[in-house]
Order: C-alpha cells, then structure tokens, then sequence
C-alpha cells in the first residue's frame, strides 16, 4: 500500500505534521470542504510537503473509522 504522509510548513519554517492518507487528492477535498465551512481559502496539494512510503499494512479493526 503506497501511505503518503503531509506536512505543513508554516510562517517560521516549521514542518506540522498533518494526516497520513492512501490518496491525498480525497484528503485534500475533504480538508478544503471543512476549511470552506471554517470561512477560510481553501489549499493545494502544492502547499504541502507530501512524502511518499510503500508500506505492508493489517488492519483488524475494520469498524473503526
């Protein structure tokens, strides 16, 4: 499973870890619908800083969500 990790890199340089997805176009959508909701701009993938792991995952707790 290819895993992408973001991060935000604010005013002072700082890398903010922000979520860890399969499919960071989806993460972004969802991430923009509650900052519109927030009254603010929405974002691009292009204001990250994405990287990129291929990983062995077991999920066993399918309920949660």
């Amino acid at each position: 499973m290819t895993i992408y990790q973001i991060n935000y890199i604010n005013s002072y340089g700082e890398k903010e870890f922000v979520a860890l997805t399969d499919n960071p176009d989806e993460w972004l959508k969802e991430n923009n619908e509650q900052r519109i909701q927030d009254g603010e701009e929405p974002e691009k993938l292009e204001d990250f800083e994405i990287f990129v792991s291929l990983v062995d995952v077991w999920i066993y707790n399918k309920e949660y969500k």
